[in-house]
């Protein structure tokens, strides 16, 4: 084997973007890659490991734990738990599907050409024969994901309800929606992310103040006496204190202690994504979220903020492992209001960026406006969506309803809440 020259080793790092450069190498080896997966060597480590400065840090031992659709260590303390909160902003902002913070691993919106957020004009062809609308219906009923049929015209738009962290157990069919998804002819994800390097880098350098409360402050500042005696059985439970911790982390670590995100497959956003691109399907996104803003939005919340996200985190965690096959079942079986009132669920819908006060109107809104724009266009449609976005009192499903539109598929609210 050629090695390529050192040059790191030769040129002394005298200016800012060398240094910064170096360091964001070193910076990705905790954010930019997937759990269990390590970054290449360099070349120059490959090569007698002559460059020290291109060195990669030691892995840290501890596993990757998903915090609400992304990754964090075991470890909530010093620059690890903010290196991992940063890389679940850079990767999963949001998904579905979500998600800032978002799933282990770099999960980018396929590009297809810019038409921008209208997504492409209107197609002038003829509509699929009603034989090929069927077969797509079909074929993504098989998948085992709830999905919903909306009609209008000639047009017809098929939403899939996303759960994320699939476990491996839960019999889904990935092969059946990628059918579906072949046979379709635009393809609607999640939000897409505009996260800049120096969003990550001001996470990574100020995420202390989301990892431990202010100084002189306490937990017990913000919760109720109940609240409070259930964190404290937990903290028996876990042997650990949560007192002087954010109430985001702490609720990241109940969360993770369920091993929800562990022995997993595709979600179905991956599937239909990587299908698309494929097939070179139209793919856009609902929208774009800035990496700028998410970062404000953790900086500036007030440790209270996030008190709503604690206490359902709470409730995951006193419910147990076992919430999370239920969770898994009941989506396969479409049974949707099991799922939305699984204790998992609830708490992720609970915590950043769904439950943020602004993010979460505005990241719902953006579904509701893409599947209205998506109504305008003849043919089929497939869109994966989160499914507490189109099945929450007020969500997609229930505004679609509103406008008397048809909608075939399973019952998403229970019986006695009316609305299916």
């Amino acid at each position: 084997m050629v090695c390529a020259p050192n040059i790191a080793a030769a040129a002394p790092l005298n200016n800012i973007k060398s240094r910064l450069l170096v360091k964001s190498l070193r910076f990705r080896y905790f954010i930019g890659s997937e759990p269990g997966r390590s970054m290449p060597e360099p070349a120059a480590a490959r090569c007698g490991r002559r460059s020290r400065s291109l060195a990669y840090p030691p892995r840290p031992p501890t596993p990757s734990m998903t915090l609400f659709d992304g990754s964090v260590s075991h470890r909530l303390q010093d620059q690890h738990e903010i290196a991992n909160m940063a890389h679940h902003l850079r990767l999963h902002i949001l998904s579905a599907a979500a998600v800032v913070l978002a799933t282990c691993g770099a999960q980018a919106q396929a590009r297809a050409p810019d038409h921008g957020l209208a997504g492409p004009a209107p197609q002038q062809a003829a509509p699929a024969e009603p034989d090929a609308v069927e077969e797509v219906v079909i074929e993504a009923r098989r998948s085992g994901a709830p999905m919903w049929q909306i009609t209008k015209g000639q047009t017809t738009i098929l939403l899939v309800g996303e759960i994320t962290e699939v476990p491996k157990a839960t019999p889904w069919r990935p092969d059946r929606l990628e059918t579906a998804t072949a046979h379709s002819e635009h393809v609607i994800l999640g939000v897409q992310e505009k996260v800049s390097p120096a969003d990550v880098f001001r996470l990574f350098w100020r995420g202390a103040k989301i990892v431990q409360l202010p100084k002189g402050e306490t937990v017990a500042d913000f919760l109720t006496p109940q609240q409070l005696r259930r964190l404290i059985a937990l903290e028996q439970k876990n042997g650990r204190s949560y007192q002087r911790q954010h109430p985001l982390v702490t609720a990241t670590d109940l969360l993770n202690r369920l091993k929800f995100n562990r022995n997993t497959t595709d979600d179905a956003s991956d599937v239909v994504r990587r299908t698309a691109r494929r097939n070179s399907i139209p793919t856009r996104p609902v929208g774009r979220v800035y990496g700028d803003e998410l970062v404000d939005s953790l900086l500036q919340a007030p440790p209270a903020a996030h008190v709503p996200c604690l206490d359902a985190a709470m409730a995951a965690a006193e419910a147990g492992e076992g919430v999370v096959r239920e969770r898994g079942d009941a989506w396969t079986r479409f049974d949707v209001p099991k799922v939305m009132a699984s204790p998992l669920e609830r708490a992720l819908g609970a915590c950043f960026p769904w439950g943020d006060p602004r993010f979460g109107p505005e990241l719902r809104g953006q579904w509701t406006d893409a599947v209205s724009e998506a109504l305008k266009t003849p043919g089929v449609t497939l869109g994966v969506a989160p499914l507490r976005v189109l099945a929450e009192k007020g969500g997609v499903l229930d505004r679609l309803h509103a406008e008397g539109l048809q909608i075939e598929g399973p019952a998403w609210r229970p019986r006695d809440q009316g609305a299916n």
